[in-house]
């Protein structure tokens, strides 16, 4: 499978208005209002369209991940509280049965008898959530700077400092805060301007490969992840987030619409790309400062998957990006919506229903609240196509085992 995807990706931010407009909102929302406990006759079909190999090794890096927190942890599933011993033994034990090659009749029997199952209220009257779609990014990078290629990206500083702010106050789940210290005091990490403009952490050591375009890297930290195309070397590189400042996400084409820059109607992709590079650099540095967000990389080999905010691998197809301010991180889904039919030749011919198990291992600057969903569809040309044409509403549902 060829793992670099070979065309810029004008993903979630970029290819929808109504996405530029809601990635603006950044509210603190509370778990328990957010899923509620359905009653066993009112179960939906819970079909899967998937392959359930996937799914066994999405359930392994969530359990990955849950064995390396602290035993005190707890998980919201609405009004619920489960323990990590909870989703710990939910997990394994689906997996047990993964192992012994059920048919869909015997898994939705299984899930039955032994989890809950909770719905998204989403947002809206309908309770659904919109669904978009993400895959790794590739940019033309070089491992050593050039004439060309003289904009770096920047490793995790030493002097980033994370805070969580539900370890000193438990009703704060899911709350992250960044920054750096200073004296006796934490204060707020550098902004994009301070690291991009200013050049504050040049000379430090921390540059891990250059781009050609500050667009390319606006493009690169917004999907998280994605890989290097590095002519001259012997292998293929993966570059995957290692890190934040902390600072709110503002939406670099919303600003670009509401300036008068680009018409509204006329917003698209090439339109953005065209734009911008008319700029000088001075200008094109403005424009991107907008967005105070700033996120820090590591380059590995590439056979290394593409990790989520959990530090685990990604599963495609079996993965998906919420705000875990909302929803449990690591934790079994069920999401039911529509994705765009995609021939052999990359053409899009309509749409067709979607209906999987998935597990919540990764979040996103754009992906705030109860109503968004950001499902991961992989490295290849079919998941360019997918991260290109997803928005639909859809259902979501999330399973416990019963205690």
């Amino acid at each position: 499978m060829n793992y670099r995807v070979k065309y810029l990706l004008f993903w979630r931010l970029f290819l929808l208005i109504p996405l530029l407009v809601f990635s603006r909102i950044s509210p603190v929302y509370s778990g328990s209002s957010s899923l509620v406990l359905v009653e066993k006759s009112q179960w939906p079909d819970l079909t899967d369209d998937g392959d359930f190999d996937d799914l066994s090794l999405a359930l392994e890096q969530s359990l990955v991940y849950c064995q390396q927190l602290p035993p005190e942890t707890q998980f919201s599933f609405g009004e619920d509280s489960y323990s990590l011993q909870d989703m710990v033994q939910s997990l394994e034990i689906l997996g047990e049965f993964l192992q012994g090659n059920p048919n869909f009749g015997e898994f939705k029997r299984f899930l039955q008898e032994n989890f809950q199952l909770y719905r998204s209220l989403g947002v809206g009257s309908d309770n659904t959530v919109t669904f978009s779609a993400y895959c790794s990014y590739t940019i033309p990078a070089r491992l050593k700077p050039d004439a060309e290629f003289r904009y770096p990206l920047y490793a995790r500083p030493p002097g980033l400092v994370d805070v969580h702010a539900e370890k000193f106050d438990s009703k704060r789940k899911g709350e992250r805060m960044a920054g750096r210290v200073e004296g006796k005091d934490l204060v707020p990490y550098f902004t994009r301007k301070e690291i991009d403009s200013d050049k504050i952490l040049e000379g430090k050591g921390l540059e891990v490969a250059w781009s050609k375009s500050l667009l390319d890297i606006l493009f690169l930290q917004i999907q998280g992840s994605g890989w290097l195309e590095a002519p001259g070397t012997t292998e293929t590189y993966h570059i995957r987030y290692a890190g934040d400042n902390g600072l709110p996400y503002r939406s670099v084409g919303l600003h670009l619409i509401e300036s008068g820059a680009i018409p509204k109607s006329e917003f698209n992709k090439a339109k953005m790309i065209e734009y911008f590079n008319r700029q000088t650099e001075e200008r094109q540095h403005d424009i991107l400062n907008y967005n105070p967000r700033y996120i820090f990389f590591e380059v590995v080999s590439a056979t290394h998957s593409s990790r989520g905010s959990l530090l685990v691998p990604l599963t495609p197809c079996r993965s998906i990006a919420t705000d875990p301010k909302v929803y449990p991180r690591a934790a079994l889904a069920w999401i039911k919506t529509l994705r765009p039919k995609i021939d052999g030749k990359g053409n899009v011919s309509g749409q067709e229903p979607m209906m999987r198990f998935v597990l919540n291992q990764d979040e996103g600057g754009a992906i705030q609240g109860p109503g968004r969903v950001d499902y991961f569809a992989g490295h290849d040309w079919k998941a360019q196509k997918m991260a290109e044409s997803l928005w639909f509403k859809g259902d979501l549902y999330f399973l416990v085992q019963k205690r």
